[in-house]
């Protein structure tokens, strides 16, 4: 890569961080202001237990999905694959996730057959597994000039 290309990445890298992850996220660290400001304990678990981060994994991976095949160039065929397979991993992953976490809160699962770490767990793993596919997307699509 050139200078130009990585003032370019560097560029994109910088807006993907604040209008692709801070301002989304906006809910989650006013959240964890409000707690520090007020002294009040606070868990992991209990901040993401109500599917906020699902939320943010599920459009995060299809904004990103929804530009790169908005584009008009010729898609890579490897590229594209794994846009899809990404975003229907991501998306139905989220999907159930907070679908039993619904179903636990309705009283239709017993309340002791989800436990609220492993769903932290899999939250964060989603979470991390769409800003990757979002930022290296994004990346990509501005390094190849699409």
């Amino acid at each position: 890569m050139n200078n130009t290309q990585v003032a370019v990445v560097g560029k994109e890298c910088g807006y993907w961080l604040g209008f692709g992850v801070a301002v989304p996220l906006a809910q989650l660290w006013l959240i964890l202001l409000f707690y520090y400001l007020t002294k009040t304990d606070w868990s992991w678990v209990g901040l993401v237990g109500n599917g906020s981060l699902l939320f943010f994994a599920t459009t995060t991976t299809s904004r990103t999905a929804g530009e790169y095949f908005k584009r008009e160039n010729v898609h890579h065929w490897a590229a594209t694959l794994l846009c899809i397979v990404v975003t229907l991993v991501v998306i139905v992953a989220s999907v159930f996730a907070y679908a039993l976490v619904v179903a636990t809160r309705a009283g239709v699962l017993p309340v002791d057959s989800l436990s609220p770490e492993r769903i932290t767990t899999t939250t964060d793993a989603l979470v991390i597994f769409g800003l990757i596919f979002s930022l290296s997307y994004s990346i990509y699509m501005r390094v190849s000039g699409e």
